[in-house]
């Protein structure tokens, strides 16, 4: 009984290690695409493009941030 089950998490975990790169770097192209979307719609308020840059460099939750969290917990 142990070992179907020991065998098929072996499994289940080699799996997640195998999907988290494509996860990791699918939320970081995300990531990119919300910010630039963030800076064109504040140039498109009127704040200018320099200005606009700024604050999207600002864009919170980076992944370096979700890492170091993670990593603290």
């Amino acid at each position: 009984m142990a070992g179907p089950l020991s065998l098929r998490a072996l499994l289940k975990a080699l799996g997640l290690m195998l999907r988290a790169p494509g996860w990791a770097i699918q939320w970081s192209r995300g990531y990119t695409r919300a910010r630039g979307a963030f800076r064109r719609q504040l140039v498109a308020s009127g704040i200018p493009p320099e200005e606009a840059r700024e604050l999207a460099e600002m864009y919170p939750f980076k992944m370096g941030d979700l890492i170091a969290a993670a990593r603290g917990a």
